[in-house]
């Protein structure tokens, strides 16, 4: 996370993520919080952002 800004690096460390879950982002813009956040969900784990 630590090519976030720092507001949305701590808006995805609030996050009660672990690796599994699946998470759905609406309004995702660049992706940049998408990404961050499939890295702590893991490969078994699924993001689906739109914008």
């Amino acid at each position: 996370m630590s090519r976030l800004l720092p507001r949305l690096a701590a808006a995805v460390g609030a996050l009660p993520l672990r690796p599994g879950l699946r998470v759905l982002e609406i309004g995702c813009g660049s992706r940049a919080a998408a990404r961050a956040v499939a890295i702590l969900v893991g490969p078994h784990g699924h993001v689906l952002g739109f914008d």
